[in-house]
């Protein structure tokens, strides 16, 4: 596996100190792409990405654009009605544009960089695109290639490629880490309280969607509880 930024001469592709203090600082995300075969991963931008003249790899210029898909509303609409009755929302692909510079400190270190992220695009496959940050967390979608235009000139004498690489997410939302919250029922003006011999709690299950309720089976049979869940009858 091939990660970026390295430095070409020994192959290392250590963190700086200085992107180690702004990884501690949490102000910056990070955003990484890894080709369809996990074989190149390049940091794009954030603490962990290159440093032009000391690293090679490349780096996210103007952030990324076209973060959110476009909808569209089916609408019916009878011959003498005012306006329309909304019937419901498509969202359509997600389609994002990077525009990105390449750096290498020799000519070696250029060609080899631009073959190996031109490589991990394939367009029948579908890599990953991640947006990591401290307080929002991590998000990802798979990454399939829509276009790319590399602009004409000579990388290798000097050392610095500028181009535009447009990303498709059939999915069309970012994905999300589940996460599970767990809590008691409880009697409105009460402790909380379960009827003798009987335990039980209601989790629910967050993803990048709204969230859905799950709840586990009690110890004493198969009996359920959930939030809106009538008051039992004694």
């Amino acid at each position: 596996m091939t990660t970026y930024p390295l430095i070409y001469a020994t192959n290392d592709a250590t963190i700086l100190p200085q992107g180690a203090a702004d990884l501690l600082d949490g102000a910056m995300p990070t955003i990484k792409f890894t080709s369809p075969d996990g074989n190149s991963k390049f940091t794009l931008c954030g603490p962990e990405a290159p440093w032009p003249g000391i690293q090679d790899g490349i780096l996210l210029v103007d952030g990324l654009s076209g973060v959110t898909p476009g909808f569209k509303h089916i609408d019916l609409k009878g011959a003498r009605q005012p306006g329309v009755t909304w019937t419901y929302t498509m969202y359509d692909t997600c389609n994002l544009t990077m525009r990105l510079q390449a750096h290498a400190t020799t000519p070696q270190g250029m060609s080899r960089l631009v073959s190996e992220w031109i490589g991990a695009w394939n367009p029948n496959l579908q890599g990953s695109l991640e947006y990591w940050t401290v307080d929002r967390g991590y998000w990802w979608f798979p990454a399939g290639a829509s276009r790319g235009r590399i602009r004409s000139q000579l990388p290798r004498l000097v050392l610095h490629q500028e181009f535009t690489q447009k990303i498709r997410n059939d999915l069309a939302f970012w994905l999300g880490v589940p996460w599970t919250d767990t809590f008691r029922v409880t009697r409105r003006g009460g402790p909380a309280r379960a009827p003798a011999g009987c335990s039980w709690a209601t989790s629910v299950t967050r993803t990048a969607g709204p969230p859905s309720c799950a709840t586990r089976e009690p110890k004493t049979g198969p009996r359920s509880v959930s939030p809106t869940a009538p008051a039992r009858q004694r």
